[in-house]
């Protein structure tokens, strides 16, 4: 799961910190301290589900091998490979420079709803509609 602006289901080619999508999606300058903190929120809450999303493989796993289809060391290793993958992603994703985009295409994705962004400001909530229409636009070039 690489940094990439998405719709719905299809993952668009663009990644979050190459030259075309930084041109593309200008940077929210002068954020409120208010408008900050939602964006840290809102990253928090993203970030948690898709985590609980991804750590429900590890149970299965371990679920697995208490039936005997796996041994440890074979989930040792899944494990090893969640947290070097998906967990580092997903920490990169939500922790570094562009949180604001991770929470768009979070949104975007369902994996934030619209009752989660409600106390956003109206002017973060049109940058997040004019990011979506541009992501939208660029998987469709």
């Amino acid at each position: 799961m690489a940094n990439c602006v998405s719709s719905g289901h299809r993952t668009a080619s663009v990644h979050l910190n190459s030259g075309k999508f930084q041109r593309r999606f200008r940077m929210i300058h002068d954020l409120t301290k208010q408008e900050r903190r939602h964006i840290r929120e809102l990253a928090g809450l993203a970030w948690e589900r898709e985590l609980r999303t991804a750590i429900t493989v590890l149970g299965q796993s371990i679920r697995q091998m208490e039936a005997g289809d796996l041994n440890p060391f074979q989930v040792s290793e899944i494990i090893h490979k969640h947290h070097n993958g998906v967990a580092r992603e997903l920490y990169s994703k939500y922790s570094h420079s562009f949180t604001w985009y991770a929470v768009c295409r979070a949104h975007m994705d369902g994996i934030l709803t619209d009752r989660d962004i409600e106390g956003i400001s109206d002017r973060m909530r049109s940058e997040m509609n004019r990011i979506t229409a541009d992501a939208m636009e660029m998987q469709r070039e």
